[in-house]
């Protein structure tokens, strides 16, 4: 089945995120440590984003 992670760590529409959230917290925190800053928003705007930013991590240019 298809999971979807809408929503904030720990307050998710769905359940079995909790994976999620503790990957999206540890970015968080590590955003805040990098800019000095008390919160941080590391969710993408869309899942086309989400696959480029995957992509874009394990890819390396001109592979296919």
């Amino acid at each position: 089945t298809n999971k979807y992670a809408e929503g904030y760590p720990d307050k998710r529409y769905y359940g079995g995120c909790e994976f999620v959230d503790v990957a999206e917290k540890l970015a968080q925190e590590r955003i805040c440590k990098l800019f000095d800053c008390s919160f941080a928003n590391v969710q993408p705007h869309s899942g086309a984003q989400a696959n480029q930013a995957v992509m874009m991590a394990l890819v390396q240019p001109g592979e296919t």
